[in-house]
């Protein structure tokens, strides 16, 4: 190749190079989509009480081929009596992405090895056998627990954690 056709290759090359560039930094070619989501859980439960408290989390998944589940949990509460009355439970990925759903009954003890006054959330026995036991370590963390009461141990890369999500009821729009 000649040098004036090696310095056109280069021309051309340069000028489709920066015309995707412009396009690409200017949003023409890739769009930002905005993604709209209902809660997978209703706002009220079967008997009307309306939902306490919302979290959600991604922990370790025990079931091979499988990194991490997300979890969210939904706890209603008897707006009459302030005790506890349903809970939601959904699980994604164990199974791909279909999310597998318990619902139950929920109550309020106490006792954390070495912090006996601290406060579990117990889930009945319609609840997964490894998530039954919430620390309620503050108003936005829950920490599970194993049947010793013990909090569960992540690995490198997933903790076992879930956070609050503190936003009203409704669509969630991600972009």
């Amino acid at each position: 190749m000649t040098l004036p056709m090696r310095a056109m290759v280069f021309a051309a090359v340069a000028v489709v190079a920066a015309a995707a560039f412009v396009a690409l930094s200017q949003g023409s070619l890739f769009r930002k989509a905005a993604v709209t989501f209902d809660p997978p859980h209703p706002q009220l439960n079967a008997a009307g009480d309306p939902i306490l408290a919302v979290y959600e989390g991604r922990i370790p998944c025990p079931v091979a081929d499988c990194a991490r589940l997300k979890v969210g949990l939904v706890l209603y509460h008897d707006r009459k009596e302030s005790s506890p009355s349903t809970y939601w439970l959904g699980i994604v990925g164990s199974q791909g992405n279909d999310r597998l759903v318990s619902t139950g009954t929920w109550a309020i003890r106490r006792g954390v090895q070495d912090y006996p006054d601290a406060v579990v959330y117990e889930l009945d026995a319609n609840a997964a056998l490894d998530l039954r036991y919430f620390w309620r370590v503050n108003d936005d963390i829950l920490l599970p627990l194993d049947h010793g009461m013990t909090p569960k141990v992540g690995n490198a890369a997933w903790g076992y954690m879930l956070s609050r999500y503190a936003e009203p009821y409704g669509p969630r729009t991600y972009r």
